[in-house]
C-alpha cells in the first residue's frame, strides 16, 4: 500500500519526533482517516521521513521518526506562473492545481484589472501549497512569492528564460507551438484577469521581453487559462522526454 504523505513545518519537529500542528492533525485524521500505528511520509524541503503515528495529546497528533533520508533534487522543466490576483475561490484553484501539476515559482500580481487586491502572502495559501503538494506526492514546494505589482514583475523578469503571456489577439502564437520550437527547460506564465490585462499592460509586457501565446479559441476565466498553460506546458514537457527517450533507445540507422 502506498504511504500517504505531508508537508510538515520546523516548528512541528520535536525532541521526541514530530508534534503535528493542530491543521495537520485535523488532516491526517479527518481526511485521511489514519490512527496511532499508521505510517507515513514526511517531507520538510529538504529531508524526507518515514514518520509512525504513535499518540494523540491536547488535540494534536503525534509521530515518531523511523528513517530519515535526504531529498534528491532532480533537474526539471521549471515553470513559474504568474497570475493577476481575483476572487479567492480562484486563486485556491490556481495554487492547488497548480502545484499539483509541477509548477516551481507561484507569483500573485496586483493589475489596473484586478478585483482582488491582497495586502500580503496569506497563510491560507501556504496551506494549499502544503496539502496539494502532499497530495500529488511532490517532494517540494513551488516558491509563494509575495504579492507584487505587475510593473514590478516585468521589471525582475526581464532577460530571464522564455517569457510567456497569455493574450486573447488572434495573431498570438499558439503556446505548444512556441514550447516545440524554442525547446526551453524553464518559461514563465503570465496570466491576466478577467478580460485581460490593460491594452497599454500588455504592451508593457511586451516591450518588457514577454511573448503574446494563445491556448486557443475559446475564451477562458483567468483560473482556466492558468491552470491549462501550465497543463499544456508540463504534457509538451513529458511528450518531449519521451521523444528524446525513444530516440536514445533507437538503433543507429
Amino acid at each position: 500500500m502506498k504511504l500517504r504523505r505531508i508537508f510538515v513545518l520546523p516548528e512541528e519537529f520535536t525532541p521526541e519526533g514530530i508534534k503535528f500542528s493542530k491543521q495537520a492533525t485535523k488532516y491526517l485524521t479527518q481526511v485521511l482517516r489514519l490512527k496511532a500505528g499508521d505510517e507515513i511520509e514526511v517531507y520538510d524541503g529538504v529531508q524526507r521521513y518515514l514518520v509512525r503515528l504513535v499518540a494523540a495529546s491536547a488535540g494534536q497528533i503525534h509521530g515518531s521518526i523511523i528513517q530519515a533520508g535526504i531529498v534528491e533534487k532532480q533537474e526539471r522543466f521549471e515553470v513559474v506562473l504568474a497570475f493577476s490576483c481575483v476572487r479567492p475561490g480562484p486563486v485556491d484553484e490556481i495554487l492547488r492545481h497548480a502545484t499539483e501539476l509541477g509548477v516551481s515559482r507561484l507569483v500573485p500580481l496586483i493589475s489596473s484589472r484586478t478585483t482582488r487586491r491582497p495586502a500580503e502572502r496569506k497563510e491560507r495559501w501556504v496551506s494549499i501549497i502544503r496539502a496539494a503538494a502532499a497530495q500529488s506526492g511532490r517532494s517540494d514546494l513551488p516558491d509563494l512569492a509575495g504579492v507584487t505589482s505587475l510593473a514590478e514583475f516585468i521589471e525582475e523578469s526581464k532577460g530571464a528564460s522564455i517569457q510567456l503571456v497569455l493574450s486573447p489577439d488572434p495573431k498570438a502564437r499558439p503556446l505548444l507551438s512556441l514550447l516545440e520550437e524554442l525547446i526551453p527547460r524553464k518559461i514563465i506564465v503570465l496570466v491576466g484577469p478577467e478580460g485581460g490585462f490593460d491594452p497599454s499592460e500588455q504592451a508593457e509586457a511586451v516591450a518588457g521581453g514577454f511573448v503574446p501565446v494563445s491556448l486557443g479559441k475559446s475564451t477562458l476565466r483567468t483560473e482556466t487559462a492558468a491552470i491549462s498553460a501550465v497543463s499544456m506546458a508540463m504534457m509538451w514537457n513529458d511528450w518531449f522526454q519521451h521523444r528524446q527517450a525513444i530516440g536514445r533507445e533507437s538503433p543507429n540507422q
